[in-house]
């Protein structure tokens, strides 16, 4: 399985639209938030400039967003699509950005809905649930020098 990324560009737009619906709309519900389009089109322009797609084969399959600040990486968002899942892709990405922290000896910081599953690969990933703020359980990854 070939791994590849790119930078989102409005053009993906209804892509992510559709990957975020898909992904994220059940654990948005279960926790009460607003699922209208207007929130979920804020949500994906929020930092969009750190978007990249994530391509499987060359498919489209998700979506990574994240970025360096200046004491650690923050995970906006990690998506891939319902069909594409447990396929290792998502632990992948989020792979590829602990890398990236640990070369600049920063930890990484995420947040996730409450009882989205996906925090069952983050800590699987070494993440460590810090608290829970308005529905999100706060996670960071631990730089350990080797």
């Amino acid at each position: 399985m070939h791994l590849s990324y790119r930078a989102a560009k409005v053009e993906d737009l209804q892509f992510l639209l559709q990957l975020r619906i898909d992904t994220m709309q059940e654990h948005m519900q279960n926790v009460g938030w607003p699922t209208d389009e207007i929130t979920h089109t804020a949500r994906i322009k929020h930092k969009f400039e750190y978007s990249k797609i994530i391509l499987c084969e060359g498919q489209e399959v998700g979506l990574l967003k994240a970025h360096a600040g200046e004491d650690c990486w923050y995970i906006v968002q990690v998506q891939v699509g319902p069909e594409f899942q447990g396929r290792g892709i998502g632990a992948s990405a989020v792979k590829k950005i602990i890398a990236r922290a640990c070369g600049e000896k920063k930890d990484v910081l995420l947040s996730v809905i409450a009882g989205n599953p996906a925090q069952a690969l983050y800590s699987r990933l070494g993440f460590k649930a810090l608290d829970t703020v308005a529905d999100e359980v706060q996670m960071r990854y631990y730089y350990q020098p080797l």
